[in-house]
Parts: C-alpha cells; structure tokens; sequence
C-alpha cells in the first residue's frame, strides 16, 4: 500500500468530531505556537506567510487560525482525499474558508511554486523517500530568512540495525529481504543527528533544537526507546483519561 493509498483508505473512513478538530492527546504539539513566539521573537499578529506540510486533518493550522484571527494558510498533503477532513475540521472550529487553502501535492516529487515566512511540519518528514532532498524542496518553499518548524519522532543514536529490524517487525509485522524491508509505505524514522545533516547539506541552518518529552508526542508512544520504567502505570493512566474525555463530550 502506497502514502496516497494509506491516506485514501484512511481518511476516507475517518469520522470526523471535535475531538479530532481540536487535537485532542496531541496538545504538546500544539504547545510549539507558545514556544516559538517565545523563543524565536515570532509575531503571529503581523501579516506572515505560513503554510502547514503533511498537515493530515488541519487540526494544527485549524488551532493557529482559531487562536489568531489574522491568519491565513496553505495546507498540504498527499491526497486529496484529506481535503473534505480539512473541511470538516475548520467548519467545527468555525473557520471562513476564505482564511484556507489546501492543495493536494507530494512535497517529495513536487516543487511548490509559493513562498512562506514560517513552515510547519508535524510528523510528516518521517514519510521522506530522500530526507536531504525533501529539505531542499522546503528550502525553496522559504522566504529569505523564512524558517521550517517541524516536529518528529526520532530514534536514539546508539540504536543499531538489528533493533530496528526488530522494531518495524514487531510494529508492522514487515518481512526483510536481505535487511530491506517489504513495505511500499514509506514510514520510518530518523536519528536527530540524520535531521540535522540532511537539513545542513540542504542549506538550512539550526536556529533552534528542543527535545520534548518523548512520552505521549507520538502514536509510537516511546520510537526507539528500551522499555523505560513504569511505562504499564503511564499507559493506564493514558488510557484514563483518554476514555474520560470521550465520557465528557459524548
């Protein structure tokens, strides 16, 4: 199965609430606006060129024009399969689709012709077929001085071939031919020092590294990690309150 088939098959199932136009359980992601305003000197009030790639449901740019009236931005993905989501996502968050634009691209093959002052990514470089030329394709995508913000999973650096071979095994249940993986999906992650030589070599330059925590930042929950202590208790704990916020906007 195909990026494209993935997505087809996936949102064109996906029922969509207001659990998911708000980003429920992925509010650490969210908590990135605060940081880089803080951080970086960042003005969202100013007019900005800002545009989200990979961006799935919308339910981040839906928060940045929920919490910024001013905004306006450009959404991509894959399939178009994700636009009627998209739809659906701003409708809840009562968002004018004058403010919105999506386009159905693969940033890995395509060049978009428009320029941005701020990129955003969440979880969407992982699915590169050529990281450094993925960052190329973003590097042009950016007003002099622009800057790409883009938030991954990512594996420890001391993690060797064979427990990732493990790892996909166990996750996706892959087959290995001669240490390739049987997959057409291109869904894998990256150490953080592959991010930053491949960006480097693409001509970007690191204004900012912050590690999260990597608990709950991503459906893998701990990518790449040994088994950390207590995880069955954080797991429980999760899960709690996962099905207490569905129990409060039933």
């Amino acid at each position: 199965m195909s990026e494209k088939e993935f997505q087809n098959n996936f949102y064109g199932n996906l029922k969509v609430n207001k659990n998911i136009a708000f980003g429920l359980h992925k509010e650490k992601r969210l908590k990135i606006i605060d940081y880089i305003e803080k951080n970086l000197n960042i003005n969202f009030k100013r007019d900005l060129k800002i545009a989200e790639f990979g961006c799935g449901t919308g339910y981040f740019s839906a928060y940045l024009l929920r919490k910024y009236k001013n905004l306006n931005i450009d959404l991509y993905d894959i399939s178009l399969s994700v636009e009627p989501v998209i739809e659906k996502v701003m409708s809840i968050s009562k968002i004018n689709s004058n403010r919105y634009n999506f386009f159905a691209v693969d940033i890995n093959k395509e060049l978009i012709n428009k320029k941005y002052d701020i990129i955003f990514m969440c979880g969407a470089l992982h699915h590169s077929y050529n990281l450094k030329e993925y960052f190329e394709s973003i590097k042009k995508s950016l007003n002099p001085n622009g800057i790409l913000v883009a938030q991954e999973p990512a594996f420890k650096e001391e993690i060797n071939f064979k427990d990732l071979k493990k790892y996909y095994t166990d996750r996706l249940s892959l087959k290995f031919d001669k240490d390739f993986p049987l997959y057409p999906r291109y869904d894998t992650f990256f150490k953080v020092s592959e991010y930053l030589v491949a960006s480097r070599y693409a001509g970007l330059d690191l204004v900012k590294l912050k590690k999260w925590k990597k608990f709950m930042n991503h459906p893998e929950h701990y990518v790449g990690e040994k088994y950390e202590k207590n995880i069955i208790k954080k797991l429980i704990i999760y899960y709690f309150k996962f099905f207490l916020n569905i129990y409060k906007n039933y």
